[in-house]
């Protein structure tokens, strides 16, 4: 028994004496990441492996708590936890027996501070970064001669963080020799670019998923992404939110997009801040006119952003500084920019044309952007520097600074002299505004709706003696939905195509304001109603519940979801050229219990046919992935083309038989009047239509959902009669 206890007591002496010796030297790091207002992670990197220990305190003098762990490893990272909002801590990281680096000023962290909180704050941007060189060097320096001693409280790379592949060697050059003293001090929250990625094969993982630790699962606020590639988190009063621009792969976008939408609904936050690699506008070395990353974002996410009030975008890519007016609506090529989009055609500078004003409430609450391109870190490529989105633009190596504080943000380009070579404000301003009816509509003959431009307050807007109806209608209920701007109004019989008037009064949105006296509307009821569905256009332009594709039997493989003209070719003599085009429609907006009165699609023709081709019901849940064998990247249709039983249904719905380009409508017969009240009460899921024939002999071509005009993209027309259920209604609370 002694003996053994005698071997145990050296054995553990031997290990902790080898760990202490061949812990030679820290290789990479500290470095800080994933902050909280709690917690913060830890990592380094030794040249031989030992355990992992950090010591951390309020005071230099004082590192007596630890952060432990056991794994023995060369790839370092431990969470420190049960730490206080918005405080500073000093560390130093070793072994069990021994702190290998820290322990003075120069090695310390501060935590977030409580969501929602304003505190003064200031962010570092650095795009393109990953040259290892002077003017990497300069840049960084010039940045220490703008901020001085201030604290800096977060750290954003927008992508291309090392040259030319991304390799775990080049980081080394590129991220953690250059900045060495930044990365121990300030936590880095970056994006992804395409020479982090492009050199790894899809078996092996990039350096950058091990290199940085980033929050998946809402560590630090947000929702929780599932993945490192797109994230976000908060910092007191701000939200940010780091999207993946390499992708490719429609169905991934969709999938990334709809996480995005999500996490915007729930955002409470202030102000909110988007960043990606790709620029959605640049006319740099890069062109968001011809590469088709910087299309997709423009065109899938800045509609989801601007719909929910982002304030700021922040990308890299073009080798230079381009800086927008604040902008609203821009989604199609740089030729289709409206002066409508440029909200403030001004320079945003108060000693100047002024600060960016956005309303906090009312019918313009949260609307307008500022994109900006900095991706001059290490190096500067000319372009023409010529969009017309872009306020002010120039090829200068340099950097942004943030600072964030209450209801304003300032924005400063630092070149690498630490000198300011721009400069804006945007300032959240006072709700003030009234609220404005939108829209009333008649659901039924006894049933109202109306749309208000802002939140109400519960008692004043569901208190019946605040509206009336002329023509002896009286107002016998009033409900407030959940959303908060809609009313639902019960009221005596309505009788069909007489006006209406109806007069609101002492109805006050949640900030207090009252709407005008004696606000007048007027209304119709029309026991049928027409809603349409068109990507950019109709329900809203904000619509983009699209999806279609191609497939082709002589290209089997090849995906056409990203086409702007959608192709359709029979196959009569057997050669194996067939072509057929799918379409979905999201109608959600439809209400379940209307009864469909009929359908029609409309399509912009742009090689017209001799030939009939037919409109069939889909069965299969197909992605914009979809090829002539498989209907989504995992898996095969029953028989390719989409010619089984259990891909498509048999039964014809309508036909397409244009002679000519432009517009050119097919109406949906009987059956297809029933799918679409099938898709409706739920008996079947909306899995969109076919277009195909195995027999027509001359292409048809029609404009897709990526047509530049959005005017051109398919739509789908339903009329129908609605029926209401006011007992459904669901009233909110205060």
């Amino acid at each position: 028994m002694f003996l053994s206890l005698i071997t145990a007591l050296i054995t553990s002496l031997l290990i902790l004496f080898v760990s202490d010796v061949s812990a030679q030297s820290i290789t990479r790091g500290p470095y800080l990441q994933l902050v909280t207002p709690t917690s913060v992670i830890i990592k380094w990197r030794t040249d031989r492996p030992t355990d992992s220990v950090a010591y951390y305190g309020n005071t230099l003098d004082k590192l007596k708590s630890t952060a432990v762990s056991s794994l023995v490893t060369t790839e370092h990272e431990v969470k420190i936890a049960g730490l206080n909002p918005d405080t500073q801590y000093f560390y130093a990281v070793g072994t069990a027996s021994k702190k290998l680096e820290g322990g003075n000023k120069s090695y310390s962290f501060q935590t977030s501070p409580i969501p929602g909180t304003s505190r003064l704050t200031r962010i570092w941007v650095i795009g393109d970064s990953g040259v290892p060189r002077y003017d990497a060097s300069a840049v960084r320096d010039g940045y220490k001669v703008f901020n001085g001693k201030r604290l800096t409280n977060l750290w954003l790379m927008l992508g291309d963080n090392a040259y030319p592949h991304g390799t775990d060697n080049e980081y080394q050059k590129s991220l953690f020799e250059m900045y060495s003293v930044l990365l121990r001090q300030v936590v880095l929250f970056p994006t992804i670019g395409d020479h982090d990625i492009e050199f790894f094969s899809t078996s092996k993982t990039p350096s950058y998923f091990n290199i940085f630790t980033l929050p998946t699962k809402a560590e630090a606020g947000g929702l929780p992404s599932g993945t490192e590639r797109y994230y976000s988190f908060d910092y007191g009063n701000i939200h940010f939110i780091s999207l993946d621009s390499t992708i490719n792969d429609s169905h991934k976008i969709k999938t990334m997009t709809g996480w995005l939408e999500k996490d915007l609904i729930a955002n409470v936050k202030m102000w909110t801040i988007a960043y990606w690699h790709h620029p959605p506008y640049s006319k740099g070395s890069a062109d968001s006119d011809k590469e088709n990353n910087l299309i997709e974002m423009r065109k899938n996410v800045l509609p989801i952003l601007e719909d929910h009030g982002i304030d700021l975008v922040l990308s890299g890519h073009s080798h230079s500084y381009e800086r927008s007016f604040l902008l609203f609506g821009h989604y199609g090529n740089s030729e289709t920019l409206q002066s409508s989009m440029i909200l403030d055609s001004g320079d945003g500078r108060e000693d100047s044309n002024g600060a960016y004003a956005k309303s906090v409430g009312g019918l313009n609450a949260g609307k307008g952007t500022v994109y900006v391109v900095t991706g001059s870190a290490s190096s500067v490529i000319e372009g023409p520097l010529n969009h017309p989105a872009m306020f002010l633009s120039f090829n200068t190596l340099g950097s942004m600074v943030l600072d964030i504080y209450g209801n304003r943000l300032d924005a400063f380009f630092i070149d690498e002299d630490g000198i300011i070579r721009d400069n804006f404000t945007i300032l959240k301003v006072p709700d003030n505004a009234p609220p404005v009816i939108l829209a009333t509509e008649a659901i039924d003959s006894k049933n109202i709706s109306i749309l208000f431009s802002k939140s109400l307050d519960l008692e004043s807007s569901e208190m019946t003696s605040n509206y009336s109806i002329n023509n002896g209608v009286n107002v016998t209920r009033v409900k407030l939905a959940r959303n908060r701007k809609t009313v639902y109004l019960s009221t005596s019989h309505l009788i069909e195509d007489v006006n209406y008037t109806l007069t609101v009064n002492k109805v006050f949105d949640r900030s207090g304001n009252a709407i005008d006296s004696e606000t007048k509307t007027t209304f119709k009821f029309n026991s049928l109603m027409n809603k349409s569905f068109q990507d950019g256009v109709e329900p809203s332009p904000n619509y983009m519940g699209t999806r279609d594709t191609y497939i082709s039997e002589s290209e089997p493989d090849i995906i056409f979801g990203d086409v702007k003209v959608l192709e359709v070719l029979g196959d009569k003599k057997g050669k194996g050229i067939n072509k057929s085009s799918l379409i979905y429609w999201d109608i959600s907006e439809i209400p379940p219990e209307a009864i469909i009165n009929s359908a029609k699609i409309t399509l912009n023709v742009t090689n017209p046919s001799k030939s009939a081709y037919d409109v069939y019901e889909m069965k299969k849940n197909w992605k914009e992935n979809a090829t002539w064998n498989m209907y989504d990247e995992a898996n095969s249709w029953e028989d390719k083309g989409a010619f089984g039983k259990l891909d498509r249904n048999r039964v014809v719905l309508g036909t397409v038989g244009s002679k000519s380009t432009g517009s050119h409508i097919i109406n949906l017969n009987y059956d297809g009047i029933s799918v679409i009240q099938s898709w409706l009460t739920g008996v079947k899921p909306n899995l969109g239509f076919i277009i195909t024939s195995s027999s027509a002999s001359d292409t048809f071509a029609f404009r897709s959902r990526e047509a530049a005009a959005a005017i051109q993209r398919p739509k789908l027309t339903v009329t129908y009669k609605s029926r209401s259920n006011s007992d459904d209604w669901t009233s909110t609370e205060q």
